[in-house]
């Protein structure tokens, strides 16, 4: 089944429906929304499946329990007749997925590169089917630029920052997240200005989790150089430099980052922090 989009002018117009929101299968009230997953209100049984599973201990004892496991979700990219991108992820925020890592990848710069889009919510019977054993979902999209112009990193500007701000950050984090808290299997993403929480999400990929964050962000125009991002991921050269194209100032993680990254953070003026918990961080 395919959804037709047709982009209007600073709006995307989805189904008849606009009003500066990302909206696909008809549904808005200030949510991105897709095949039927609204933030705070996901359809649970398409992400996470509750299984019976069986502890088994060092004497032998063997005890009944039930889990709850990620499902998988394949999103694939087609781009002005070309698949361009085949993505293992969680099936939430599908679409700041796309916008973000399109934008990253140097495909559009805000949503009204975009001309027009089809959803097909399957990847079967399209000549993409083989080789994915997941639900799946495929972008059609035809955009503006008929090949892609990658970003290039640029210093960012001296940014001022306050410790409060991380360890609200931390502990906002350390209450936890839904997912997470149900299958312990999900990175997750915060977009933050100052104290102020402005964007969350998970995913199977803490680069997708970056992505959703940045393709939020575009869609809903917000000024990335005045953001903070709080990753719950390790942080490698390939995450630093998704931060330092997407011209984010200060990224926090609760995890290490490499030295590689803290190198190359330093010569972009990157603010990167680490090991951030509610009582402590570490800078380098």
């Amino acid at each position: 089944m395919n959804e037709n989009i047709t982009i209007g002018k600073n709006k995307p117009i989805i189904n008849g429906i606009a009003e500066n929101k990302s909206v696909i299968n008809g549904i808005g009230e200030s949510k991105s929304v897709i095949n039927g997953i609204a933030e705070n209100k996901s359809t649970i049984n398409e992400i996470v499946k509750n299984k019976k599973t069986y502890i088994i201990k060092p004497n032998g004892e063997r005890i009944e329990n039930n889990n709850f496991f990620l499902c998988e979700h394949t999103l694939v990219l087609k781009i002005n007749g070309k698949k361009e991108f085949k993505i293992s992820c969680t099936k939430d925020k599908l679409y700041e997925l796309a916008i973000g890592r399109l934008f990253l990848e140097g495909w559009l710069k805000s949503e009204e590169d975009i001309i027009d889009i089809k959803i097909h919510k399957s990847c079967k019977n399209s000549e993409y089917e083989d080789n994915i054993n997941t639900s799946s979902t495929l972008f059609d999209l035809k955009l503006g630029n008929k090949e892609k112009k990658p970003l290039t990193l640029k210093k960012i500007r001296e940014t001022n920052w306050e410790k409060e701000w991380i360890f609200n950050l931390a502990k906002k984090f350390s209450d936890g997240m839904p997912l997470h808290k149900k299958t312990q299997g999900l990175h997750s993403c915060f977009l933050a200005n100052e104290n102020e929480l402005i964007f969350s999400c998970e995913d199977i990929s803490r680069h997708n989790a970056i992505d959703k964050t940045i393709g939020f962000s575009i869609l809903n125009h917000i000024d990335l150089s005045k953001q903070i991002m709080y990753t719950s991921g390790r942080v490698p050269i390939d995450v630093c430099k998704k931060v330092i194209l997407a011209g984010i100032p200060l990224l926090v993680s609760k995890a290490i980052a490499t030295n590689d990254a803290i190198k190359l953070s330093k010569e972009y003026g990157l603010n990167l922090i680490y090991k951030a918990y509610p009582d402590q961080f570490q800078i380098s």
